[in-house]
């Protein structure tokens, strides 16, 4: 059998002449793989790691000593090393008007006048990935607000709905309004059936189902929006994305708490809907494989699940508004394992950066596995950050190690074996830009070679959407809890 398929293979790729044109043709080129950088906005970013032998320390920023905290080594991985650092502690209440005004922790300021080198993470992947962004909106309502508002809010006042989709709600993303658990369907909430956005919560005590939107911020100018990864795959519009990327990560003040569960929830909404990379919209979509990698310095927030205050994940329906008590999230693991079974995700890489505490580890871990890893990576040092970010990228898509140049054969070249008649025939489209990937096919027509020879339509055909070879391509925060009675009068 091995000698067959030897032949045949020889048949095809030596037997047939190649035209002229296929002779001078460039290197292939694969279709790039998507990223989603999931990263770690929270307020904690603003201290020194653990790793210094300090816990939850603020950095000394005063001459001669600047030190870099967890965010300026976060954005030295991913962005570059910041040339002549030097750092500025600046109180929240200088930033008048903004979501993080009245926040408790200072912010150090160490953009304003720093240069940078192009050595990050997002630099040396610039060709070949395409990269897309989300940080975390760690503001469940508003920040200017109550901390619970009625569901029916959302949809029955334009100006709260604006301010839950701006800074005071801190850009909440998606900008949609979920669906209400029926009674009826009560025993689903352990997994949420409630849609995406705006979401619900119910729990006992209460009369009202509250509304709430945690996770990602979502798309626009403001610093940490939502970056999608683009619709194109011409290089310079994706180096446009990685700019716009890096240019939002180092305006981006550490605020808030770790709502990981809302964040991979609204990655799910991101895949099924967002033009730029859903099932539909993206030409390239069966031959792209898509990642995400969560970088973070902590345990998620629990989003009122499994929170002896609120207990949303009750049975007692009764004892709920509506007739059933529901979370608005499901578990981080949950989430992650719907993300690679139902909504295309290839694997979801958890980096647990500057995490010691075992509690955080394992609940890290599970998110992992659940996502396709083993365990969440650890880096406890800004060198080990990086390597482990670069890991990651060169497994989503290898520096490539050989380079070959397509074999452009006549089609409809008939081929006997085992008494059968196969009719092979495939061909490939070369990208109209040095940008754009090639597309092909590859047809098999199979008929028995004692009968009279069959047209092709009664032959069994099979089409593939996309080759093997990456050559060618198919066309185609913790939520403002109140600290006392959790219920509001």
């Amino acid at each position: 059998m091995r000698t067959k398929l030897y032949s045949l293979v020889a048949l095809l790729t030596s037997a047939l002449p190649l035209t002229a044109s296929a002779q001078g043709l460039a290197d292939t080129r694969p279709v790039k793989p998507v990223l989603m950088l999931l990263v770690d906005t929270s307020g904690s970013m603003e201290h020194m790691p653990d790793s210094t032998g300090c816990t939850d320390c603020d950095p000394v920023c005063s001459s001669p000593t600047f030190q870099k905290n967890r965010w300026a080594i976060t954005l030295e991985a991913l962005t570059g090393t910041f040339n002549n650092f030097t750092c500025t502690k600046k109180l929240r209440s200088t930033y008048t008007a903004q979501y993080d005004a009245t926040y408790f922790l200072p912010h150090y300021d160490f953009t304003t006048s720093a240069t940078q080198a192009s050595d990050g993470v997002l630099d040396s992947y610039a060709n070949r990935l395409k990269f897309g962004l989300m940080t975390f909106d760690g503001v469940s309502t508003t920040s200017n607000g109550a901390t619970l508002v009625p569901f029916a809010n959302y949809a029955s006042s334009a100006t709260f709905r604006d301010d839950v989709l701006g800074v005071a709600g801190q850009y909440s993303y998606p900008p949609v309004v979920s669906g209400l658990v029926p009674a009826a369907d009560a025993a689903s909430v352990q997994s949420p059936i409630n849609g995406f956005g705006w979401k619900p919560l119910s729990f006992p005590g209460c009369t009202a189902v509250y509304g709430i939107n945690a996770g990602a911020r979502g798309k626009g100018s403001l610093p940490g929006s939502l970056v999608s990864v683009g619709p194109t795959e011409v290089g310079t519009a994706i180096a446009a994305t990685n700019k716009a990327i890096q240019d939002s990560l180092l305006a981006v003040r550490p605020f808030g708490g770790t709502p990981i569960a809302g964040m991979l929830d609204d990655l799910r909404y991101y895949l099924n809907n967002d033009t730029d990379i859903k099932r539909g919209s993206d030409p390239y979509y069966t031959c792209r494989k898509r990642y995400a990698i969560l970088l973070t310095d902590g345990a998620p927030d629990t989003l009122y699940r499994n929170d002896p205050r609120f207990q949303c994940e009750s049975t007692n329906d009764a004892a709920c508004a509506g007739g059933a008590c529901q979370c608005p999230y499901d578990s981080e693991e949950t989430i992650a394992l719907k993300l690679r079974q139902n909504d295309g995700l290839e694997k979801l890489w958890v980096v647990a950066f500057n995490v010691t505490d075992a509690v955080a580890l394992a609940t890290l871990d599970r998110i992992a596995q659940a996502g396709g890893q083993t365990d969440a990576l650890r880096a406890l040092t800004p060198g080990a950050l990086r390597v482990e970010l670069d890991k990651l990228m060169n497994i989503a898509q290898p520096e490539a190690t050989s380079r070959s140049v397509p074999v452009v054969m006549n089609t409809g070249r008939a081929v006997m074996l085992g008494g059968k008649q196969f009719e092979i025939t495939s061909g490939f489209k070369v990208g109209a830009t040095d940008d754009e990937p090639w597309q092909g096919f590859f047809t098999v027509a199979a008929s028995s070679a004692t009968a009279r020879p069959p047209s092709r339509s009664p032959c069994l055909t099979t089409r593939a959407t996309c080759s093997t070879s990456p050559s060618t391509h198919a066309p185609r925060a913790a939520p403002h809890a109140p600290s006392g009675p959790p219920c509001p009068a």
